[in-house]
């Protein structure tokens, strides 16, 4: 799949909002950016009707790690890996950013704790 052209300038909180508009059909209350993402802009998002997600944006430069996100996801929960639900995805929008929309999981992100778990954590 060929790269989308998304806007040329970096994903901000409005773009996440506009997304989670667009999928859902709601309102955003709170939006910030996370912490986590080794190339996509990831934003979490509290919905006017109290629901918690994820958002995933992508740029041109990252278009197909997102695009890989999305087919791995798939594979892997097909067969039954503990991954958070796909709420929506769409790899070339009409307008905006590619984006991958996820419910939250509780807790922090693995990348943000992964350094002071125990080996049999880990495994």
């Amino acid at each position: 799949m060929d790269a989308p052209s998304p806007p040329s300038r970096a994903p901000a909180a409005h773009d996440a909002a506009v997304t989670v508009r667009a999928a859902l059909g709601v309102e955003s209350r709170g939006i910030q950016r996370l912490a986590v993402g080794h190339c996509h802009y990831v934003f979490g998002v509290t919905t006017a009707d109290g629901r918690e997600v994820v958002v995933r944006l992508a740029s041109a430069d990252s278009f197909d790690a997102l695009a890989g996100g999305v087919y791995w996801h798939e594979r892997l929960r097909g067969v039954g890996a503990p991954l958070a639900r796909l709420l929506a995805a769409d790899l070339a929008p009409s307008r905006g950013y590619p984006y991958m929309l996820l419910e939250r999981l509780p807790g922090q992100d693995l990348a943000l704790v992964y350094t002071s778990l125990t080996r049999v954590q880990r495994q």
